[in-house]
């Protein structure tokens, strides 16, 4: 595959747990990644996710800087990512607030920051982002399979309000986003996956072992080479679908 061929990866949430694992098998697939951060502290973490990688991979992955929590001018973002290799081709929405503040105690800043970003954002970058993109770009929306079988599959955790309607909004903005963007032949799918693999879920070892039919949660390296699979392999005919990852969870 050469250079100019290589298809270009608009990816935010960069530098979160599932973000540097989708970059790392970005580059493995010889993609090209246009990579939103908050700010150049995340340059380390991403770097240590992709196994130093960063300096190697200088010529496939691009930048940006930028607070989604701040953002106001998305069309100037979607033009600086377009700017990166000239083409967009994939559009990523994998950056995510969850909160877990008792739900009696949720403030008004707490819920519009999760809105925003959760569900806002995904809207907003991925019109202004789908003005460069050719016929059968696509977007994906990472979901949760909390937002198609409830918070009850994670009983564990205590419930995160602002989450789950996000993520339930989320699954509508794909729908809608697919039947807006149909004339362009843009693909736009969501993908809700169940547990995933993270430090922060350690000390929740023993129920997912206990309580999953799996015994285990998703590995996020696994997990992001079905996405890209899902990705390289949908059609306009899917456009609109959300696209469970249940991991064998029945309720």
């Amino acid at each position: 595959m050469g250079e100019a061929d290589k298809p270009v990866i608009v990816l935010t949430g960069a530098s979160g747990y599932l973000g540097s694992h989708l970059m790392r098998k970005a580059f493995e697939r010889e993609y090209k990644v246009v990579a939103i951060i908050r700010d150049k502290s995340s340059l380390e973490k991403i770097n240590k996710e992709i196994k130093g990688s960063l300096e190697r991979k200088r010529d496939s992955i691009c930048i940006i800087e930028q607070d989604l929590m701040r953002i106001n001018d998305f069309e100037d973002l979607a033009k600086r990512s377009y700017e990166c290799f000239r083409r967009i081709d994939i559009l990523i929405n994998s950056a995510a607030i969850w909160d877990d503040t008792d739900p009696l105690k949720l403030d008004l800043d707490k819920w519009l920051s999760i809105l925003k970003i959760n569900l806002v954002v995904p809207y907003m970058l991925s019109i202004s982002i789908s003005k460069y993109m050719r016929n059968e770009g696509k977007i994906v929306n990472i979901s949760c399979l909390s937002s198609t079988r409830g918070h009850k599959i994670y009983r564990v955790l205590k419930p995160s309000p602002p989450y789950v309607i996000s993520k339930i909004g989320l699954n509508y903005v794909t729908k809608i986003l697919a039947e807006i963007l149909a004339d362009k032949r843009i693909i736009v799918i969501g993908i809700a996956p169940s547990w995933v693999e993270k430090p922060e879920l350690k000390r929740y070892e023993d129920y997912i072992k206990r309580e999953t039919p799996l015994r285990e949660a998703a590995d996020p390296d696994v997990l992001s080479d079905l996405i890209y699979d899902l990705v390289e392999k949908s059609n306009i005919y899917m456009s609109g679908s959300i696209i469970e990852i249940p991991e064998a969870i029945s309720g």
